[in-house]
């Protein structure tokens, strides 16, 4: 009986230790919110990459990469601490880190296949729009003297 007690005893206490190791800190951005912005960081690090310091080498990488950071953080109107505090918590945690990145690389596939289409309405005839004569019609005319 004894050993009985002691065995049910052991197992509450298992079960409310791991019920404790899975409570979400205080601070920590829902998975929609942070999928989004991990989603336009990591596009603005390939813009970043692919046209701006390829074309400018003397350009300081991690300044120009916390600006275009710094301004992704506002539009999602996010602080920097709340990302780093819910991203190292993503990545203490690899199956719910596995469930962003592989929800985040969906995203990737869904909008290379399926791109956005232009909604711009357009006229269907344009209207002729008058050019500056360049000069390029007219014959051409040595120069005559006085």
């Amino acid at each position: 009986m004894r050993y009985f007690f002691s065995f049910i005893l052991l197992v509450s206490f298992m079960v409310l230790s791991c019920r404790q190791g899975k409570k979400e800190p205080a601070g920590l951005l829902p998975e929609k919110k942070l999928r989004a912005v991990v989603w336009d960081m990591m596009r603005a690090d390939q813009f970043l990459a692919d046209f701006v310091f390829s074309r400018d080498t003397s350009l300081n990488k991690l300044d120009e990469s916390l600006l275009v950071y710094n301004r992704i953080f506002a539009i999602h109107q996010v602080t920097k601490e709340e990302f780093r505090q819910s991203f190292n918590y993503y990545r203490q945690h690899p199956d719910l880190l596995k469930s962003l990145l592989d929800s985040v690389s969906i995203i990737n596939v869904v909008t290379v296949a399926n791109p956005v289409p232009d909604t711009a309405k357009r006229s269907p005839t344009l209207p002729k729009v008058a050019r500056p004569d360049t000069g390029r019609n007219k014959p051409f005319k040595p120069f005559q003297g006085n």
